[in-house]
């Protein structure tokens, strides 16, 4: 199945700090468009007057079926398989570990992420 998703590292790190991978999940009926504006604050906090202690790199994936990602031709396809595909998606960006945010049902991915690697 094809994902499509938008990948912002941040365009500059402090001295001996690595971005935290951030993998955001969009709701229904939405797009990864719903975090456009956030995601410079998240990337370069710096710049927009926040503090740089916590620095993101953010992932944001298309839900099977929403958006430009391929839908799903699997019958019975749920938030379980949708996290499996996510879950696939991180571990070949090279995240072993990572943050979620999931809003309206993008929380469910999550949470079923969550079980599935809980690092």
């Amino acid at each position: 199945i094809d994902i499509h998703f938008v990948h912002v590292k941040p365009p500059h790190l402090p001295e001996g700090q690595s971005a935290k991978p951030l993998l955001m999940v969009h709701g229904w009926p939405s797009s990864f468009y719903e975090f456009y504006k956030i995601i410079p604050l998240l990337t370069d906090p710096a710049s927009h007057g926040l503090s740089n202690e916590h620095v993101f790199e953010v992932i944001c994936p298309s839900i099977p079926g929403y958006g430009f990602s391929e839908a799903p031709h699997k019958k019975g396809f749920d938030s379980v398989n949708a996290a499996s595909v996510f879950y696939e998606l991180m571990l070949r960006l090279g995240f072993h570990e990572f943050y979620t945010q999931g809003g309206d049902c993008g929380w469910l991915i999550c949470i079923n992420l969550a079980q599935m690697a809980p690092k």
